[in-house]
Protein backbone atom coordinates (compact mmCIF):
# COMPACT_ATOMS: atom_id res chain seq x y z
CA UNK A 1 0.00 0.00 0.00
CA UNK A 2 2.96 2.21 1.01
CA UNK A 3 4.54 1.89 -2.49
CA UNK A 4 1.72 2.41 -4.52
CA UNK A 5 1.05 5.67 -2.58
CA UNK A 6 4.09 6.67 -3.07
CA UNK A 7 3.89 5.87 -6.96
CA UNK A 8 1.06 8.35 -7.10
CA UNK A 9 2.66 10.98 -5.37
CA UNK A 10 5.60 10.92 -7.68
CA UNK A 11 3.37 10.78 -10.87
CA UNK A 12 1.71 13.89 -8.90
CA UNK A 13 4.78 15.60 -9.09
CA UNK A 14 5.98 14.56 -11.91
CA UNK A 15 2.89 16.15 -13.85
CA UNK A 16 3.44 19.52 -11.64
CA UNK A 17 7.22 19.72 -12.48
CA UNK A 18 6.30 19.38 -16.17
CA UNK A 19 3.11 22.11 -15.79
CA UNK A 20 5.40 24.03 -13.90
CA UNK A 21 2.33 24.52 -11.07
CA UNK A 22 2.95 24.29 -7.42
CA UNK A 23 0.44 24.05 -4.49
CA UNK A 24 1.23 26.78 -1.52
CA UNK A 25 -0.72 25.53 1.99
CA UNK A 26 -2.35 28.30 3.41
CA UNK A 27 0.23 30.06 5.64
CA UNK A 28 -0.63 32.94 8.50
CA UNK A 29 -0.07 35.66 5.74
CA UNK A 30 -1.67 34.10 3.06
CA UNK A 31 -4.33 31.46 1.96
CA UNK A 32 -3.52 28.79 -0.05
CA UNK A 33 -2.41 29.24 -3.79
CA UNK A 34 -2.06 27.59 -7.09
CA UNK A 35 0.85 29.42 -9.33
CA UNK A 36 3.15 28.64 -11.41
CA UNK A 37 7.25 28.78 -10.84
CA UNK A 38 7.98 31.32 -13.13
CA UNK A 39 6.01 34.17 -14.16
CA UNK A 40 5.20 32.68 -17.54
CA UNK A 41 1.46 32.25 -18.85
CA UNK A 42 -0.45 30.09 -16.94
CA UNK A 43 -3.97 28.11 -19.62
CA UNK A 44 -6.91 25.93 -18.49
CA UNK A 45 -8.38 24.83 -21.33
CA UNK A 46 -9.84 21.04 -23.18
CA UNK A 47 -8.84 19.56 -26.07
CA UNK A 48 -5.69 21.04 -26.07
CA UNK A 49 -7.16 24.63 -26.43
CA UNK A 50 -7.07 27.23 -23.67
CA UNK A 51 -10.08 28.33 -22.62
CA UNK A 52 -8.67 30.14 -19.63
CA UNK A 53 -5.96 32.25 -20.23
CA UNK A 54 -3.66 33.77 -16.89
CA UNK A 55 -0.91 36.24 -17.89
CA UNK A 56 2.24 37.11 -15.84
CA UNK A 57 0.36 40.75 -15.64
CA UNK A 58 -2.09 39.74 -14.30
CA UNK A 59 -4.76 39.49 -17.07
CA UNK A 60 -7.24 36.87 -17.75
CA UNK A 61 -8.43 36.03 -21.29
CA UNK A 62 -11.36 33.64 -21.67
CA UNK A 63 -12.20 32.40 -25.32
CA UNK A 64 -9.11 34.85 -26.52
CA UNK A 65 -6.20 32.06 -27.71
CA UNK A 66 -6.08 31.61 -31.23
CA UNK A 67 -3.37 29.79 -33.77
CA UNK A 68 -1.28 31.82 -35.83
CA UNK A 69 1.81 30.48 -38.08
CA UNK A 70 1.55 27.14 -35.59
CA UNK A 71 2.20 29.34 -32.60
CA UNK A 72 0.00 30.11 -30.06
CA UNK A 73 -1.45 33.47 -29.52
CA UNK A 74 -3.26 35.50 -26.91
CA UNK A 75 -5.51 38.53 -27.14
CA UNK A 76 -5.84 40.75 -23.95
CA UNK A 77 -7.19 44.21 -24.30
CA UNK A 78 -8.12 44.04 -20.74
CA UNK A 79 -8.18 43.43 -17.04
CA UNK A 80 -10.54 40.60 -18.28
CA UNK A 81 -11.08 39.94 -21.93
CA UNK A 82 -13.58 37.21 -22.79
CA UNK A 83 -14.11 36.77 -26.67
CA UNK A 84 -16.84 35.22 -28.18
CA UNK A 85 -19.35 35.00 -31.06
CA UNK A 86 -21.96 35.95 -30.09
CA UNK A 87 -25.45 34.61 -31.73
CA UNK A 88 -29.41 33.70 -31.25
CA UNK A 89 -32.02 34.71 -28.36
CA UNK A 90 -31.84 33.19 -24.74
CA UNK A 91 -31.30 29.31 -24.17
CA UNK A 92 -29.55 27.47 -22.05
CA UNK A 93 -27.33 25.91 -24.20
CA UNK A 94 -27.31 28.79 -26.92
CA UNK A 95 -24.49 30.61 -25.79
CA UNK A 96 -25.86 33.61 -27.25
CA UNK A 97 -24.64 35.98 -24.34
CA UNK A 98 -20.44 37.12 -23.21
CA UNK A 99 -22.00 37.07 -20.06
CA UNK A 100 -25.28 36.87 -17.79
CA UNK A 101 -26.13 38.16 -14.70
CA UNK A 102 -28.80 35.53 -13.35
CA UNK A 103 -30.38 36.60 -10.42
CA UNK A 104 -31.89 33.93 -8.29
CA UNK A 105 -34.80 35.75 -6.74
CA UNK A 106 -37.83 36.22 -8.48
CA UNK A 107 -38.69 40.25 -8.16
CA UNK A 108 -35.21 41.18 -7.55
CA UNK A 109 -32.71 42.85 -9.48
CA UNK A 110 -29.70 41.46 -11.40
CA UNK A 111 -26.81 43.99 -10.31
CA UNK A 112 -23.61 45.06 -11.98
CA UNK A 113 -21.39 47.21 -10.13
CA UNK A 114 -19.05 50.44 -10.76
CA UNK A 115 -17.13 51.78 -8.00
CA UNK A 116 -13.68 52.64 -7.09
CA UNK A 117 -10.76 52.40 -4.04
CA UNK A 118 -7.24 53.48 -3.73
CA UNK A 119 -4.35 51.90 -1.99
CA UNK A 120 -3.82 53.46 1.51
CA UNK A 121 0.19 53.63 2.19
CA UNK A 122 0.65 53.39 6.35
CA UNK A 123 3.77 53.20 8.33
CA UNK A 124 3.53 50.12 8.89
CA UNK A 125 1.01 48.66 6.47
CA UNK A 126 -1.04 49.12 3.38
CA UNK A 127 -4.51 49.02 2.43
CA UNK A 128 -7.51 49.17 0.17
CA UNK A 129 -10.34 51.94 1.62
CA UNK A 130 -13.53 51.85 -0.56
CA UNK A 131 -14.76 55.23 -2.04
CA UNK A 132 -18.09 54.40 -0.42
CA UNK A 133 -20.27 55.70 -3.24
CA UNK A 134 -20.72 53.94 -6.44
CA UNK A 135 -23.13 53.20 -9.67
CA UNK A 136 -25.26 50.26 -10.46
CA UNK A 137 -26.91 49.11 -13.19
CA UNK A 138 -29.43 46.94 -11.54
CA UNK A 139 -31.88 44.74 -14.54
CA UNK A 140 -35.36 43.11 -13.27
CA UNK A 141 -37.18 40.37 -14.78
CA UNK A 142 -40.23 40.06 -13.81
CA UNK A 143 -41.47 37.29 -15.07
CA UNK A 144 -44.98 37.90 -15.62
CA UNK A 145 -45.66 41.51 -18.00
CA UNK A 146 -42.98 43.11 -20.22
CA UNK A 147 -43.93 46.45 -18.65
CA UNK A 148 -42.82 45.43 -15.25
CA UNK A 149 -39.50 44.62 -17.00
CA UNK A 150 -37.06 47.37 -15.81
CA UNK A 151 -33.11 49.11 -16.11
CA UNK A 152 -32.39 51.10 -13.50
CA UNK A 153 -29.25 53.43 -14.16
CA UNK A 154 -28.55 53.70 -9.82
CA UNK A 155 -26.36 55.94 -8.30
CA UNK A 156 -26.17 55.32 -4.50
CA UNK A 157 -26.49 58.88 -3.31
CA UNK A 158 -28.84 59.68 -5.79
CA UNK A 159 -31.38 56.98 -6.32
CA UNK A 160 -32.52 56.19 -9.60
CA UNK A 161 -31.08 58.21 -12.33
CA UNK A 162 -32.60 56.60 -15.21
CA UNK A 163 -35.21 53.95 -15.63
CA UNK A 164 -36.11 52.49 -19.03
CA UNK A 165 -39.14 50.15 -18.99
CA UNK A 166 -39.58 46.93 -21.28
CA UNK A 167 -42.15 48.36 -23.20
CA UNK A 168 -39.80 51.32 -24.37
CA UNK A 169 -40.97 54.20 -21.92
CA UNK A 170 -38.04 56.02 -20.30
CA UNK A 171 -38.08 58.03 -17.37
CA UNK A 172 -35.33 60.45 -16.12
CA UNK A 173 -35.08 61.19 -12.33
CA UNK A 174 -38.80 58.99 -13.06
CA UNK A 175 -38.76 55.39 -11.49
CA UNK A 176 -42.13 54.69 -13.39
CA UNK A 177 -42.47 56.47 -16.67
CA UNK A 178 -45.70 56.55 -18.27
CA UNK A 179 -44.44 58.18 -21.29
CA UNK A 180 -41.64 57.73 -23.99
CA UNK A 181 -39.54 59.76 -22.33
CA UNK A 182 -41.03 61.12 -18.88
CA UNK A 183 -38.56 63.72 -17.09
CA UNK A 184 -39.10 64.74 -13.39
CA UNK A 185 -37.06 68.04 -13.48
CA UNK A 186 -36.29 70.95 -15.78
CA UNK A 187 -34.46 70.35 -19.34
CA UNK A 188 -32.27 72.07 -21.63
CA UNK A 189 -32.12 71.65 -25.34
CA UNK A 190 -29.59 72.13 -27.72
CA UNK A 191 -29.78 70.05 -31.15
CA UNK A 192 -30.39 69.86 -34.76
CA UNK A 193 -33.24 70.88 -36.51
CA UNK A 194 -33.50 69.84 -40.60
CA UNK A 195 -33.99 72.20 -43.36
CA UNK A 196 -34.03 70.62 -46.85
CA UNK A 197 -30.68 68.35 -46.38
CA UNK A 198 -29.05 70.85 -44.06
CA UNK A 199 -28.74 69.76 -40.45
CA UNK A 200 -28.84 73.64 -37.98
CA UNK A 201 -28.21 73.79 -34.76
CA UNK A 202 -30.94 75.25 -32.36
CA UNK A 203 -31.65 76.66 -29.23
CA UNK A 204 -34.53 77.55 -27.45
CA UNK A 205 -35.97 80.09 -24.90
CA UNK A 206 -39.04 81.48 -22.71
CA UNK A 207 -40.05 84.86 -22.54
CA UNK A 208 -42.24 85.77 -19.89
CA UNK A 209 -44.07 89.35 -18.47
CA UNK A 210 -47.27 89.00 -15.64
CA UNK A 211 -49.63 91.45 -15.40
CA UNK A 212 -48.52 94.09 -17.80
CA UNK A 213 -50.99 97.23 -18.03
CA UNK A 214 -51.81 98.22 -21.22
CA UNK A 215 -54.90 100.68 -22.95
CA UNK A 216 -58.05 98.61 -22.56
CA UNK A 217 -59.45 100.53 -26.29
CA UNK A 218 -60.54 98.00 -29.49
CA UNK A 219 -57.41 97.65 -31.33
CA UNK A 220 -54.29 98.30 -29.00
CA UNK A 221 -51.22 97.34 -30.37
CA UNK A 222 -48.07 96.52 -28.07
CA UNK A 223 -44.73 94.89 -28.81
CA UNK A 224 -41.46 93.87 -27.23
CA UNK A 225 -37.75 92.76 -28.16
CA UNK A 226 -37.41 89.11 -28.87
CA UNK A 227 -33.78 89.20 -28.55
CA UNK A 228 -33.75 87.60 -31.79
CA UNK A 229 -34.03 88.37 -35.47
CA UNK A 230 -37.21 86.77 -37.61
CA UNK A 231 -34.54 85.49 -40.11
CA UNK A 232 -33.20 82.94 -37.05
CA UNK A 233 -36.22 82.29 -35.70
CA UNK A 234 -37.66 78.65 -36.35
CA UNK A 235 -40.92 78.89 -34.58
CA UNK A 236 -42.23 80.86 -31.72
CA UNK A 237 -45.46 79.63 -29.61
CA UNK A 238 -47.33 82.92 -27.78
CA UNK A 239 -49.73 82.44 -25.06
CA UNK A 240 -51.44 85.84 -23.37
CA UNK A 241 -53.31 85.95 -19.74
CA UNK A 242 -56.88 87.51 -19.07
CA UNK A 243 -56.30 89.08 -15.89
CA UNK A 244 -55.15 86.56 -13.33
CA UNK A 245 -56.74 83.23 -14.63
CA UNK A 246 -56.08 81.43 -17.93
CA UNK A 247 -53.79 81.88 -20.80
CA UNK A 248 -55.03 81.75 -24.62
CA UNK A 249 -53.54 81.48 -27.74
CA UNK A 250 -53.52 83.82 -30.52
CA UNK A 251 -57.12 83.78 -32.69
CA UNK A 252 -59.16 82.13 -29.78
CA UNK A 253 -61.91 83.82 -28.83
CA UNK A 254 -62.38 85.10 -25.42
CA UNK A 255 -65.35 86.90 -24.37
CA UNK A 256 -65.65 87.83 -28.33
CA UNK A 257 -62.15 89.55 -27.75
CA UNK A 258 -58.70 87.83 -29.78
CA UNK A 259 -55.54 88.92 -30.69
CA UNK A 260 -52.87 88.00 -33.35
CA UNK A 261 -49.58 88.74 -33.06
CA UNK A 262 -46.65 88.70 -36.24
CA UNK A 263 -42.57 89.08 -35.84
CA UNK A 264 -40.74 92.05 -37.60
CA UNK A 265 -36.66 92.25 -36.79
CA UNK A 266 -36.73 91.17 -33.69
CA UNK A 267 -39.45 92.44 -32.26
CA UNK A 268 -42.79 90.88 -31.78
CA UNK A 269 -46.20 92.68 -32.43
CA UNK A 270 -49.34 92.08 -30.80
CA UNK A 271 -52.69 93.62 -31.71
CA UNK A 272 -56.05 93.26 -29.64
CA UNK A 273 -59.12 93.32 -31.08
CA UNK A 274 -61.56 94.24 -28.04
CA UNK A 275 -64.89 95.64 -29.17
CA UNK A 276 -65.42 96.52 -25.67
CA UNK A 277 -64.48 96.10 -21.99
CA UNK A 278 -60.92 95.36 -20.65
CA UNK A 279 -60.85 91.39 -21.11
CA UNK A 280 -57.38 91.04 -21.71
CA UNK A 281 -55.54 93.31 -19.09
CA UNK A 282 -53.59 93.40 -17.61
CA UNK A 283 -51.57 91.20 -19.86
CA UNK A 284 -49.29 88.19 -18.84
CA UNK A 285 -47.23 86.74 -22.21
CA UNK A 286 -45.34 83.87 -22.11
CA UNK A 287 -42.91 83.87 -25.81
CA UNK A 288 -41.34 80.17 -26.17
CA UNK A 289 -38.98 81.02 -29.13
CA UNK A 290 -37.30 78.65 -30.94
CA UNK A 291 -34.31 79.74 -32.97
CA UNK A 292 -30.78 79.01 -34.62
CA UNK A 293 -27.49 80.14 -34.21
CA UNK A 294 -27.60 81.54 -38.25
CA UNK A 295 -29.74 83.05 -40.73
CA UNK A 296 -31.82 80.52 -41.97
CA UNK A 297 -32.40 80.07 -45.91
CA UNK A 298 -35.70 81.32 -47.26
CA UNK A 299 -37.97 78.50 -49.39
CA UNK A 300 -36.76 78.05 -53.05
CA UNK A 301 -39.73 75.23 -53.96
CA UNK A 302 -43.31 75.02 -54.40
CA UNK A 303 -43.09 72.51 -51.71
CA UNK A 304 -42.53 69.32 -50.91
CA UNK A 305 -42.30 67.17 -54.04
CA UNK A 306 -41.56 69.82 -56.29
Amino acid sequence: MKRILLLLTLLVFSSITYAQIEVLPKTTNRPSLLSTWNAERFNLGLSEIGVLSISGNQRIGIGTEFTSADQRQYVNYGKMHIRHNSTGGWSQNSGSAHLVLDEAQLGDYARLRFTSSFLLHGSTTKSYVYAGRYWDMAALIDGSDVSDDRINFYNSESGNVMTIRGDNKVGINDSSPERTLDINGSTRVVGYTETGNESIPYKTKLIAFTTLPISCSGGTVYDFSLGVDESRVISCDVLVQTGSSSFYPANEFYNNREYVYSINGSRIYFEFKAVAGCDFTSRGFRVWVTYTDSTIPMPISNGPGN
